[in-house]
């Protein structure tokens, strides 16, 4: 049966879930902030020389909004055009945000802002240059770096946070776009996050055509207002602005680096087809297999019923030991820069301009005034970025990323080259499951014993190794007035890989009896008629 809900309550829940429940669930909301308005260096007022000049430094702003987590909001940023717009970057952005949620005491350093790094590639070593910083905002505001960030005093005993492991269960509501969300790549990615171990279960969720994530958005109008009126004048000046836009702190993350990831998994997928179609697909482990379904409409069936894996098949070392092809255990290369930029030309010819305009004011201020300083240091800032955008880059193609790329979250429920799984979906639960479970935690049932409903058995979940079951037998066994009795040697499993049948090893066991030739009713009968209980033991057959 299809349930069709809104997407407004499905959007609602995970936030709820994400809220409520923290350590068991995770929600953030990713979106692309419009690149007219992230461009530096920004005035105000209209400068004649500069009117001509049409194309500016693009900064590529990702905001994502966490529900129920802090901090509240993380900006990504980075250059516009240095690297393609496609999956590698929104996988590097949202591996990013994971690494960073379970090191949550860095967000809150002063060297977050990520200035002057000897190991920073040349480009992102003038743009982060610490002395404009100084300079341009700290100066003008009368601040220490401390004062700025504010971590003085009694906050720093507040800041001390160790690292946190990721939820079991993330939500990630990302844009209905084929070419950076809804592909292949990002389906291998959330797939291999579970076959990792990082998260027991994860659901893409994506927002109907002319819909908005309309949490970030109110976040990116609270940046434009704090841009409003302010000469925005570089990298390290916007990432200010960025910080203080809103009450509670938006943390700036710059991206200097985009791992080449579909380069990393190419050679061990599938064809995957109809991936377009669906509002949401989940990924988790099933028999030790990674596998993913997908929901047509919210509210929904979850199809197929058992899943299917993006992976590659290996050849199976038994008939019922199936391998599938993970990429190596490596982090993923470095994607190349672009070199030169696509826009070389333009960029360069208003930093010209731009460099002559503050030179002209700089001329015009008294030497001895702050703005007068502020413009010698913009000036020497801009010629440091123009000289690296004119002479280039290397573009470090194939080269080992200079962060760690997984989370170190591990669930213990990963793939398991040779074995199964450690947990069965037990502890996993889609969002309609959850929110019963939720409920069901605060429900008091007051009433007789006899009137409470019992619980659910859900077989694929519940059955797990030792369980002992109760099976009603089949129509021609010899003794219909009794039950079989058995334990579960291990958890559910599907027969094959694209099959509907599964299927659960289980030690049979029998009432004893005198004579060991006894047959199965005469056992049952004993039980039956002296309506006493009964020994058991193994059935040897």
């Amino acid at each position: 049966m299809q349930h069709n809900v809104p997407e407004h309550e499905s959007l609602e829940l995970a936030e709820e879930l994400s809220t409520s429940s923290p350590s068991l669930y995770l929600s953030f909301i990713p979106d692309a902030m419009d690149l007219a308005k992230t461009i530096i260096p920004r005035l105000c007022d209209k400068v004649k020389t500069l009117m001509g000049s049409v194309q500016s430094l693009p900064l590529k702003v990702i905001g994502i909004l966490n529900q129920g987590h802090e901090p509240r909001v993380v900006a990504h940023v980075t250059v516009g055009g240095l690297w393609k717009s496609d999956p590698n970057y929104t996988i590097t952005s949202i591996a990013k945000q994971l690494r960073d949620y379970e090191n949550f005491y860095t967000y809150k350093k002063l060297e977050d802002l990520h200035f002057t790094d000897q190991t920073s590639h040349p480009l992102f070593n003038a743009l982060m240059d610490e002395e404009v910083f100084n300079t341009t905002v700290l100066a003008k505001k009368r601040q220490s770096k401390e004062e700025f960030f504010q971590m003085e005093g009694a906050k720093n005993s507040e800041l001390q946070a160790s690292t946190r492991m990721l939820p079991p269960n993330l939500y990630i509501q990302l844009d209905n776009s084929a070419k950076d969300n809804k592909n292949w790549a990002m389906m291998a990615f959330c797939s291999e996050l579970v076959a990792r171990g990082c998260c027991k279960m994860i659901t893409m969720s994506f927002l109907v055509v002319d819909h908005t994530h309309e949490d970030v958005d109110d976040f990116f109008s609270k940046v434009n207002a704090a841009q409003a009126g302010k000469d925005i004048e570089s990298l390290p000046h916007f990432l200010a602005v960025v910080y203080h836009a809103q009450s509670s702190k938006a943390y700036p993350r710059v991206i200097q680096e985009v791992t080449d990831y579909k380069k990393h998994v190419k050679d061990y997928m599938e064809k995957i087809t109809g991936q377009s179609a669906p509002v949401a697909i989940r990924f988790y482990m099933r028999d030790n297999i990674p596998v993913y379904q997908v929901q047509e409409n919210y509210g929904g069936e979850w199809v197929p019923p058992y899943g299917r894996t993006v992976w590659k098949r290996c050849e199976p070392e038994s008939k019922t030991n199936f391998q599938v092809a993970l990429p190596s255990r490596q982090d993923p290369v470095a994607k190349g820069l672009m070199c030169p930029h696509a826009k070389k030309v333009e960029i360069l010819g208003y930093i010209r301009n731009y460099i002559t305009y503050k030179k002209e004011m700089q001329l015009k201020a008294d030497p001895t005034s702050s703005h007068y300083w502020e413009d010698n240091a913009l000036i020497q800032y801009w010629t440091n970025v123009s000289d690296v955008f004119q002479t280039g880059w290397p573009t470090e193609e194939n080269q080992p990323l200079k962060e760690s790329f997984w989370p170190s979250t591990n669930h213990g429920t990963g793939y398991s080259r040779g074995g199964p799984s450690t947990e069965n979906l037990a502890l996993v639960l889609h969002p309609g499951e959850a929110q019963e479970e939720l409920r069901a935690r605060d429900e008091i049932f007051v009433g007789a014993a006899s009137a409470r409903k019992f619980a659910n058995f859900v077989p694929m979940i519940d059955i797990a190794n030792g369980l002992m079951l109760l099976i009603l037998p089949s129509d021609d066994f010899e003794c219909q007035d009794c039950l079989w009795v058995g334990k579960a040697t291990g958890a559910v499993c599907q027969v094959g890989v694209d099959t509907n049948f599964n299927k659960v090893p289980i030690q049979w066991w029998r009432p004893k009896h005198a004579s060991s030739k006894a047959s199965m009713s005469n056992r049952y009968s004993q039980c039956i008629q002296r309506n006493v209980a009964c020994n058991w033991e193994v059935d040897p057959a």
